[in-house]
Parts: C-alpha cells; sequence; structure tokens
C-alpha cells in the first residue's frame, strides 16, 4: 500500500481526468489580483492604501458624529426633551377660582356668577392632517349652529393662527347655549384638541342704578398679561369701578390639576388636584333701595328740567360713609357680558357720555359745600372767630368782579353760626 503523504514524481500521470482538466494550461497565480489574462491585461486592479484610509475616516467620522449628537442629546438636552416628552402625556391645566360677589351693607347681592360653556382648541393637540381638519371644522360649524357667512369667517380664521406648539387654550366659541354645549360633550372624543370648559360669567344685578359704582369686567389686555403670572389668555378681569379697584381680592386664587391624556388631549386620570380658592366678597356701605329711590327722583327731574346730566352723592353725616352715589345717563354693564358691539358703540357715540361717572369725575363749581372748609381754615389761622360779623349786603366786589349773594338785598349783619345756618355767599 503506498503511502498517501508521499508525493508523487512531476511526470506521473494524474488519474483524475477532472483536475487534469481543470489545472491543463494553468500555473500559479493565474487570475489572481495583479495577475494578467491571456492577452496580457490586468485582470483586477489593487485597491490604493489612501482610498481605504479615506473610506475608514469617513466611515469614524460619521460615528463620532452621532456619538457626539447622542451625548449631547442625553447630557446637556436631557432634561429639555424629558420634559417635552412628559409634556405629550402630562398636562398641568388650571382650574379657574369662582369671582367674588358683591353686596350692599343689607346683604343685598349686587352681582352674580352664572354658568357659561366656552368652547377651546388646544393646538398642540390639534390635528395635522388637512382633510381631517376640514371634517373637524365642517362639523363644529353644524354643531354650533354657525350659519353666517361672516361668522363661518371669523371661526376658520381662528384655526389659521394656531401655534401647533403651544398648548394653551384658544378660544373659539363662548356663552354657547346648554343644549347646544350637551350636544358637543357627547362629541368631544371624537373631536381631538377640542375641549369644553364650564367657567362663570358675571351678571350685574339692576344694573341700570349700580353701573357706574361697580363697573365690569372684560377680556385682558396683552399689557396686564405680560406683566402677571396670575392671568391665563382667556381671562375676564376688572376694567372700571369696584370690579377694577378690588381685582386684586375678588379674582381669587386658581387651582391646578395635574392629568394624564391620550394621543388625543383627552383625559385619561387625574395624578394630583389642587382645588382653587373663591374671591373675597366685598360688603359696601351703600344701601341698595335708598340708591334705587336717589336714582328714580334724580331722573324724574332731570327730565322735568331737560337737563343732560346730574349726580347724587349721599352720606351718613355720623359716619361719613357713602351710602348713595348715582350718576345719569348710566349704562348696563351687562353688555360687556352678552350685548353686541353695536352696544358698546351706540354708548360710545352718545353725546351725553353716559361712561362718565359724574358723581367722582365730573368737574363743577364746589357750591355750598366748600363753605364749612373755608369757615374752618379761617378759624384755625385767626382770621375770624366765632364772634366776628360782616354786614352782608347782597354781593361782595373782588377786583373787577361782582359776586352776587343768593339773597337780594343780603343777610346783614352775620356771624359764623348765621352764616353757615343760611350758607350766606358773601359771609366769608
Amino acid at each position: 500500500m503506498s503511502d498517501p503523504f508521499s508525493i508523487l514524481p512531476q511526470d506521473k500521470n494524474v488519474k483524475n481526468r477532472r483536475l487534469v482538466n481543470f489545472s491543463r494550461g494553468r500555473v500559479v497565480g493565474d487570475y489572481m489580483p495583479g495577475s494578467e489574462s491571456e492577452s496580457g491585461r490586468p485582470m483586477f486592479s489593487p485597491i490604493e492604501k489612501s482610498r481605504i484610509y479615506t473610506l475608514f475616516i469617513l466611515f469614524f467620522s460619521v460615528i463620532l458624529i452621532i456619538f457626539i449628537r447622542l451625548l449631547w442629546l442625553q447630557t446637556v438636552s436631557g432634561d429639555y426633551y424629558r420634559d417635552l416628552a412628559e409634556g405629550n402625556r402630562i398636562r398641568v391645566l388650571p382650574i379657574k377660582a369662582d369671582r367674588g360677589l358683591i353686596y350692599d351693607k343689607n346683604l343685598q347681592p349686587l352681582v352674580k356668577n352664572v354658568p357659561n360653556f366656552s368652547l377651546m382648541v388646544i393646538p398642540g393637540d390639534w390635528l395635522k392632517n388637512p382633510e381631517q381638519k376640514n371634517k373637524t371644522i365642517d362639523k363644529l360649524l353644524i354643531l354650533l349652529k354657525i350659519d353666517s357667512h361672516d361668522d363661518q369667517k371669523v371661526f376658520l380664521d381662528i384655526f389659521e393662527d394656531l401655534s401647533p406648539y403651544s398648548y394653551q387654550p384658544v378660544m373659539l366659541k363662548e356663552k354657547i347655549d346648554y343644549q347646544i354645549a350637551m350636544a358637543l360633550r357627547l362629541e368631544l372624543e371624537q373631536l381631538p384638541g377640542i375641549v369644553l370648559e364650564i367657567k362663570a360669567q358675571r351678571e350685574y344685578l339692576d344694573s341700570q342704578y349700580f353701573s357706574h359704582l361697580l363697573g365690569y369686567v372684560g377680556k385682558i389686555s396683552p399689557e396686564k398679561l405680560e406683566s402677571s403670572s396670575d392671568y391665563l389668555l382667556t381671562d375676564l378681569i376688572g376694567k372700571t369701578g369696584l370690579e377694577l379697584y378690588y381685582e386684586d381680592l375678588l379674582k381669587g386664587v386658581d387651582g391646578q390639576k395635574r392629568i394624564e391624556v391620550n394621543s388625543w388631549g383627552k383625559e385619561e386620570r387625574i395624578e394630583s388636584y389642587r382645588p382653587p380658592v373663591t374671591g373675597q366678597d366685598l360688603i359696601l356701605s351703600i344701601d341698595a333701595d335708598l340708591q334705587k329711590k336717589i336714582a328714580e327722583v334724580l331722573i324724574k327731574y332731570i327730565k322735568i328740567n331737560r337737563s343732560p346730566a346730574g349726580a347724587v352723592v349721599a352720606l351718613n353725616p355720623q359716619t361719613g360713609e357713602v351710602i348713595s352715589i348715582f350718576s345719569w345717563p348710566n349704562y348696563d354693564n351687562n353688555i360687556f357680558i352678552t350685548g353686541t358691539a353695536e352696544d358698546y358703540q351706540q354708548l360710545v357715540d352718545n353725546p351725553n357720555k353716559p361712561f362718565v361717572f359724574r358723581a367722582i369725575a365730573g368737574e363743577y363749581p364746589a357750591g355750598s359745600v366748600i363753605k364749612p372748609v373755608i369757615a374752618a381754615g379761617a378759624l384755625d389761622q385767626g382770621i375770624i372767630n366765632r364772634q366776628t360779623k360782616i354786614n352782608s349786603v347782597g354781593g361782595i366786589t373782588i377786583g373787577q368782579w361782582f359776586f352776587n349773594d343768593w339773597k337780594e338785598g343780603g343777610h346783614g349783619l352775620t356771624d359764623l353760626t348765621k352764616a353757615l345756618a343760611e350758607s350766606v355767599n358773601t359771609k366769608l
């Protein structure tokens, strides 16, 4: 038996024909990189080392850039993107506090808060697909019963100005009828980014008697919104009168709830809740019944005398409290809640200026009410005393002007007590 590991002589025939056929005419190195074909041309070109280095550097650079970017996102910007992602799932919603009420001295309410349904959109949760947007808007127009072309245009314009990155509610429509609000409530789950809120709406009782005194609330101005962090874009604040002066007390403190939402921005569950604190109530020194009676009498005699305006202030002489204060012409301050732009424009165009609170803002001659003040000043400076007497002859001349007394011929010899009792114009 031959040794299987022995090398056969070169001149010995190989019995395997396939091997013979395969190796026939071939030499070591044929068709290897750098070798030449039978025509003498190279079969393969060797890859230059510089190209390999360039490819390696490029590949390493891409990997390095990705690594640096990932490192930046996870360390430097990690908190920001974590909060951003959490914000897509967790929302902190304000709970509006009820505004404080206002009463007269006998605890008779002058204002009240009534429920008001408002429809709003959360821009960040609003639909992105144009076709779905149009279908949803058309559905809202039907549910809200907005038929007027002008009203529809105003409604559509709101959606054009929405920022897709904002989660601040934007008002679509307020003062919605109860039946319409209930129909909307049933459809809310199919309306992404649309929310229905119940907010308290101010209502002024017997407003024709207290409009100037109480004032009214209105939408917050951009300047006020920017300067204060206690308000939202949809808030109403005091604009004039006591509503403005006691705004900080009346507005209360808003509550807050932290909720988990689904992909459509709809509430899934409440994680935490902080109740709102109702605003403080005001109890005035005003007597509402007296105010109504004084207003009726004043308006009666203004019409009799064909006067354009008038005002009354009644004080408690024992305490100095204001128990009635009324100005005419007046206005209905409920128009700023439920009225229209036309209603407001009519008041602005009124030549008698019903917005002017004449009892405190009108400019008039001082009249007899200033006489005790002048008398007190003269006594304090020693110019006169209680026994000082001056002959009242019906008027007094100062320079080129003559000031007449209300009583023709004057009051005769008059001391301080008589001057105040008879309201002598030329005593001092």
